[in-house]
């Protein structure tokens, strides 16, 4: 039924608290997430200001959470595949879901993004 299912992040404790919910939608029918994060536009802003430096960071932060909940998935059975997207958030999340075929998609809260976490 549900066997491809996109989850973007925020690494929040919204987003946290959803994502340890993932292993119990095996009973559903998960077999792969895509997990997904998006680096704002507003966080970030490229190309009107262009700041390397922060993106790198940002991306580089994103990039080991993103192996932290890939490895805890893994460790659950799952087949776990990552994305980290530049732009606006609900369009990248709309075009990663299209893009990846996923059958549902499963969010929490938006909280804070890690450019405002860490500032």
């Amino acid at each position: 039924m549900f066997e491809r299912i996109l989850f973007p992040t925020d690494f929040s404790v919204f987003a946290n608290t959803v994502f340890a919910c993932l292993p119990e939608l095996r009973s559903a029918g998960v077999r792969e997430v895509v997990l997904l994060h998006v680096i704002a536009t507003t966080d970030v802003p490229l190309p009107e200001t262009l700041n390397r430096e922060s993106m790198a960071w940002v991306k580089m932060r994103a990039e080991e959470e993103l192996h932290i909940q890939r490895m805890a998935l893994e460790g659950q059975g799952l087949r776990v595949y990552t994305r980290i997207e530049y732009g606006n958030v609900v369009n990248c999340i709309i075009d990663v879901a299209v893009d990846e075929h996923v059958s549902m998609i499963v969010l929490g809260a938006q909280g804070k993004s890690l450019m405002r976490a860490f500032c």
